[in-house]
Formats: C-alpha cells, sequence, structure tokens
C-alpha cells in the first residue's frame, strides 16, 4: 500500500459536507477533497475519493501481473483496457 494516506475527516462542515484530508494534517493542512452533501451519497464519495491512492496502486500491480501472465498481451482486452484507461486518468496522461 501507498504511504500515503487519505482520510475521511470525522466531522461535517455546518453545511454538511465531508472532507477528505491527508492523514495527520487536520489541524492547519489542506483538504484534498470537499464532498458537498448535495452531491449524492456523501459518505459513500468521500469514502472513495479517500481510498483512492490505493485502489490507484492496485489497478497498476494488477496490470503488471496479468501483462505477465500473456506474454504483455492480455487474454481478453476489455478488463485491461480499462484498468490502463483509468490508471491513465488517474495520473494525467488522459
Amino acid at each position: 500500500m501507498t504511504d500515503e494516506r487519505w482520510k475521511i475527516d470525522g466531522g461535517v462542515s455546518k453545511e454538511g459536507d465531508l472532507f477528505v484530508w491527508l492523514d495527520g494534517e487536520y489541524f492547519g493542512g489542506h483538504a484534498i477533497a470537499r464532498v458537498f452533501r448535495d452531491a449524492g451519497n456523501v459518505r459513500a464519495n468521500a469514502r472513495l475519493i479517500a481510498a483512492a491512492p490505493d485502489l490507484l496502486e492496485a489497478a497498476k500491480e494488477l496490470i503488471d501481473h496479468l501483462s505477465k501472465m500473456e506474454n504483455g498481451k492480455w487474454l481478453n482486452n476489455r478488463p485491461g483496457d480499462l484498468l490502463e484507461k483509468a490508471v491513465a486518468k488517474a495520473e494525467g496522461r488522459e
């Protein structure tokens, strides 16, 4: 897992929004994201954002593992293509 941990703030803003912070930097730090309560399921959205670094790392490891299984070629292009596009998007290459 990545050394960078993102955490959902234990409280909510007076508007009912949640914040995602870099673990340990609550006081005087800057939020990574603010999830507005009107954006659907605020807690689920905040959890997904907080899990983003770990999800990205897992996707990269899976791409590496699967590419070795078939000499760099996917058995079925769809899952591999989706993973590679998602990683490229997360890394700003799309």
